[in-house]
């Protein structure tokens, strides 16, 4: 059926777009892209837009809801990879040295191996 197509054509393209917007993502955190976050931005914008129109597309309360949860997991997921990603930058913003004489005395000997600055 058309319909069955339309469906497929629109869940492809949401999935290349969700790829994207978390490439860029990446892009944006890890590679310092400068133009990173407009892309990302315009993939979300382009995400939201697919979800609407497979709700459009969808007939009755499983496929309304199966695209619904869709949406939920996507947003749920992109939260999980801001949070790890700011960790991890946060993380390794420290230089070595700092992180070295950050290191309780329980961990004896560690900071003798490790200049700290």
């Amino acid at each position: 059926s058309s319909r069955i197509n339309q469906l497929v054509q629109e869940v492809q393209q949401t999935r290349g777009d969700l790829y994207r917007q978390m490439k860029e993502l990446f892009d944006a955190y890890f590679l310092e892209d400068k133009g990173a976050r407009a892309e990302y931005d315009e993939f979300t914008v382009s995400v939201e837009k697919h979800f609407n129109q497979l709700q459009t597309i969808a007939i009755g309360q499983a496929e309304k809801s199966a695209i619904a949860s869709m949406r939920v997991i996507n947003n749920l997921f992109l939260k999980f990879l801001h949070y790890s990603i700011s960790i991890k930058a946060l993380i390794t913003s420290y230089q070595v040295g700092d992180l070295a004489c950050a290191v309780p005395a329980w961990k004896p000997g560690f900071s003798s191996v490790i200049k700290c600055y």
